[in-house]
C-alpha cells in the first residue's frame, strides 16, 4: 500500500482452511482504514480472474472491475481482474466500512464489547 491520493493493495491471502471466518474482510477493513488515514482517495488491486469469492468480497467494499491484466500471474499465466474504488475518503464510504465492521464483529463501531 502506498501513501497519497492512490493506494494499491498488492497481496492478501487467507489459508483455505480458515475461509468463512471473515478473516479476509477484517484484513480489508484494516487496509482500507490505513489508506484513508494516509489521505487515500482511491484504492486499486488485482485479483485472479478465477477467484469469484474474492471478487465478491471486494465488491462489498465497492470495488468495481475496470480492466484485465493478461497473464498477470506468472506461475500460471492466469489473467488478473483490476478492481478500483473511488471516494474512500467520503463520509458515505465511512458508513459502508462501518457496516462491514458490524457485519464481521457483530457490533457497531464504538460499541463496547460485552463482558463475560
Amino acid at each position: 500500500m502506498s501513501s497519497g491520493l492512490e493506494a494499491h493493495i498488492t497481496t492478501i491471502a487467507v489459508d483455505p482452511l480458515l475461509h468463512g471466518r471473515h478473516i479476509g474482510m477484517k484484513i480489508m477493513i484494516c487496509l482500507m482504514d490505513a489508506a484513508i488515514e494516509r489521505g487515500g482517495r482511491t484504492v486499486s488491486l488485482e485479483v485472479r480472474k478465477s477467484n469469484a469469492g474474492a471478487q465478491a468480497m471486494y465488491e462489498q467494499f465497492a470495488f468495481q472491475p475496470v480492466g484485465v491484466r493478461r497473464g498477470y500471474y506468472i506461475e500460471t499465466g492466469e489473467d488478473a481482474v483490476v478492481m478500483w474504488v473511488d471516494g474512500v475518503n467520503e463520509p458515505s464510504y465511512s458508513t459502508r466500512l462501518n457496516g462491514l465492521r458490524e457485519k464481521v464483529t457483530g457490533k457497531a463501531p464504538g460499541e463496547p464489547t460485552p463482558q463475560a
